[in-house]
C-alpha cells in the first residue's frame, strides 16, 4: 500500500475506498510504528516489504548512504516462530 501507486480498493466505491486509504496512510505514519536506524560504519539494515512500509528520511547529506536491492522471486507461506521455537500467537503466518 503506498499512496503513490495506490489507485484505490477494488470492490468498495471510489469515495469509500479513498476515505479508507487515507485511515490506513494516516494510521502507518503514527510514530509508534517508526524505527530509526543509527547508521554506524559496516552497518547493514535490511527488512521484508511484506511486512513493513520503506519510508526514508533523507537527513545524512552530505553524507552518502549506498543501497542495494535484494528482490526474492516466488511465493511462500512460512509459519513463524519466536526464539523458543513457539508458534507466535495464533499461530501467524505470513503470506509473501
Amino acid at each position: 500500500m503506498n499512496p503513490v501507486f495506490t489507485v484505490g480498493i477494488r470492490d468498495i466505491p471510489e469515495a469509500e475506498g479513498r476515505a479508507i486509504l487515507q485511515f490506513l496512510y494516516e494510521h502507518c505514519a503514527l510514530r509508534h510504528w517508526k524505527v530509526r536506524f543509527r547508521w554506524q560504519q559496516d552497518s547493514v539494515a535490511f527488512w521484508d516489504n511484506c511486512c513493513v512500509q520503506h519510508i526514508a528520511m533523507w537527513d545524512y547529506y552530505p553524507q552518502v548512504r549506498p543501497g542495494h536491492r535484494l528482490t526474492v522471486i516466488g511465493r511462500s507461506i512460512r509459519v513463524i516462530k519466536n526464539a523458543y521455537g513457539h508458534l507466535l500467537p495464533g499461530g501467524a503466518l505470513i503470506h509473501c
